[in-house]
């Protein structure tokens, strides 16, 4: 099953919802998408999203710029 993961910081995720909605509805399974970012997300794609948080730099290995970037590549290890 294909995967699709964006990232980015929640200003960003917010400014493009309404396109990653029409896109996760267009997926065969919405469970195709998923969203990383490092923010409390609230809204209508809150169960596509994975959040991020500082807490996890030392066991990833990265600092808050690429945070999300190294969880979104965890999650895709799991696949």
């Amino acid at each position: 099953m294909p995967i699709v993961i964006r990232t980015g910081w929640l200003t960003g995720i917010r400014a493009v919802e309404r396109d990653l909605r029409k896109g996760r509805d267009a997926l065969r399974n919405p469970d195709q998408l998923t969203i990383v970012t490092s923010k409390g997300y609230q809204g209508s794609l809150a169960s596509s999203v994975e959040l991020a948080d500082a807490g996890m730099m030392k066991f990833l290995n990265t600092n808050m710029t690429g945070l999300n970037i190294c969880y979104a590549l965890q999650i895709l290890e799991t696949f």
